[in-house]
């Protein structure tokens, strides 16, 4: 075995090592460097194999390197650092052919990854759509628009994964259109419901109303009533008092007259407030009518005859229609 060292001084060209052990591993390395490949069709799986079995057969010359490295590094600790250093640049040659292909091989198995994430999310979106349109208190309205998003959803390039994406969305679909019927009735529902509390409540202040006013066209009535009796006490005291004087019978005349012109003023109020109580029954009664003429209507629609026919006879038409089967 040689041994060889260079000087301290950087002027100096430094000597090469010789050393026995890499001697043979130097020629494998060289005829390695000349039969590299520059690459292989990764994608294929021959491709993929024969990239492999290269960097394999690589690895081996890479292990003989550290067994010759170990070996001669026995005989002395400054053999051994220079066993180092040429192992190290030994090895840096092999890593020079390994990594372009270790690169590739990597490079492709991120993209594998990124792909199937990105497959993976779509699915997930998917199943977060129908579980969006799930949840309690979702509109028609909404659940419309997710189910629009769905049936445009197109699962083309989604590769292995295109038959669970079309099984995923098919089955959105499904869910989605009978959640959406469900909330249209219920919001239908509630909007009925909502109408006819309004109405009773209209009703109610209707009702209320005329009974105010008809209070208070007992109040005028009584009013009017005791203006007469007073009214008739000032006659009275008036007559009597005329048997003593013509001038106080004419002014009692006078103030008769006064007072039974104030009693036709209090006529006409109380007529008046009469008939403004009765437009407001009609009014209400109007109302009445024509919402049951809309619910019959909507009860109508899209029914036949027969259908119609049917609902009369069980009476589900309407809670306001019934047969009276005594007359029947």
């Amino acid at each position: 075995m040689t041994l060889t060292a260079a000087p301290p001084s950087l002027a100096v060209e430094p000597k090469t090592i010789t050393i026995t052990q890499y001697e043979a591993l130097t020629s494998d390395i060289e005829i390695a460097k000349q039969q590299a490949v520059a690459s292989f069709e990764y994608t294929d799986p021959k491709g993929e194999k024969a990239a492999r079995s290269y960097i394999a057969g690589l690895r081996k010359i890479r292990s003989r390197i550290e067994s010759a490295r170990k070996e001669a590094k026995s005989y002395a600790l400054e053999y051994g650092r220079a066993v180092d250093a040429q192992a190290k640049a030994l090895e840096a040659e092999i890593l020079g052919l390994i990594e372009p292909h270790q690169q590739a091989l990597d490079d492709i198995a991120k993209r594998e990854k990124e792909r199937v994430a990105k497959h993976e999310a779509t699915l997930q979106w998917i199943f977060l759509t129908v579980q969006q349109g799930s949840q309690e208190g979702a509109s028609s309205e909404a659940i419309s628009k997710m189910l629009a998003q769905l049936e445009s959803f197109t699962t083309d390039g989604m590769e292995e994964y295109q038959a669970a994406a079309e099984a995923e969305k098919a089955s959105g679909i499904r869910v989605l259109t009978l959640l959406h019927f469900d909330t249209l009735e219920r919001e239908k529902r509630e909007a009925l419901e909502a109408a006819e509390a309004q109405r009773l409540a209209e009703e109610e202040q209707a009702r209320l109303k005329a009974e105010q006013e008809a209070r208070q066209a007992e109040a005028v009535e009584r009013a009017r009533q005791e203006a007469a009796a007073q009214a008739a006490r000032a006659v009275a005291e008036a007559e009597q008092r005329a048997r003593k004087s013509e001038a106080r019978a004419a002014a009692a005349e006078q103030l008769r007259q006064q007072q039974e012109a104030a009693r036709r003023q209090e006529d006409a109020r109380r007529v008046q407030l009469q008939q403004e109580a009765e437009d407001s029954a009609r009014n209400a009664k109007a109302r009445r009518r024509n919402d049951l003429a809309t619910q019959l209507s909507e009860a109508l629609a899209g029914k036949t005859r027969a259908q119609v026919v049917e609902a009369l006879l069980d009476g589900t038409l309407h809670r306001a229609v019934s047969i009276d089967w005594a007359k029947a």
